[in-house]
């Protein structure tokens, strides 16, 4: 009887530590979504503030080696930008840099990379589990749409793949104005994911 309570109450343990895991990991979700939130709501009024809009931006006919020119880079933590993925519904900041707080608040931007609309790669990277839980349902030829005070530029998908997470092959120069999105995989996986789901564009428009 004594052994039957002891496996009972170590049961009980085991249900009531898995309960307290899933609460928190609700409970970092909901945190990391309303940061997400406040980061796209802080962009977007600042892109409409006076200073935004009284800058002429001329439109420029998108060619394959365009190039934009940025006074001056954002700072780590700055929202400098907005990312929408229409066939996902996906609208989310992009904040300067991919540390963990930078990634609480949205889609972060490699220190290293151009900035959208520049010849080269820009790099762009996100939670799997949060603002990039979608984005296993993008498909070649789907449209992203990135937004600065710059413009807008307007990405194809052109290629999809997964790569081991330790593979920098596609974290690499190229010759045209190009998108690379990095997120997490295996979308479900628990734990740290061994791989990297992958999706490169090219700039095909920009007003």
């Amino acid at each position: 009887m004594r052994q039957w309570g002891l496996l009972n109450w170590l049961m009980f343990a085991i249900f009531f530590m898995s309960t307290l895991s899933a609460i928190y990991s609700l409970a970092q979700i909901y945190v990391t979504e309303v940061k997400a939130d406040k980061a796209l709501l802080q962009f977007s009024e600042e892109l409409s503030s006076p200073e935004y809009l009284d800058e002429q931006k001329p439109v420029i006919k998108a060619t394959r080696f365009s190039q934009t020119h940025y006074e001056e880079r954002p700072k780590v933590g700055e929202v400098f930008a907005k990312i929408e993925i229409p066939s996902i519904k996906l609208e989310a900041a992009i904040i300067e840099g991919t540390g963990v707080e930078q990634l609480d608040k949205g889609v972060g931007h490699y220190e290293g990379s151009v900035l959208p609309g520049e010849t080269d790669n820009t790099v762009l990277a996100g939670h799997r589990d949060t603002v990039f839980k979608s984005l296993k349902n993008v498909e070649i030829g789907d449209i992203v749409r990135i937004t600065t005070a710059k413009g807008t530029f307007v990405y194809e998908i052109q290629e999809q793949l997964v790569v081991d997470k330790h593979d920098r092959t596609i974290i690499v120069p190229t010759e045209s104005a190009t998108i690379t999105i990095i997120t997490c995989y295996p979308f479900d996986f628990i734990g740290p994911a061994p791989e990297r789901f992958i999706l490169q564009g090219v700039l095909i428009d920009e007003t």
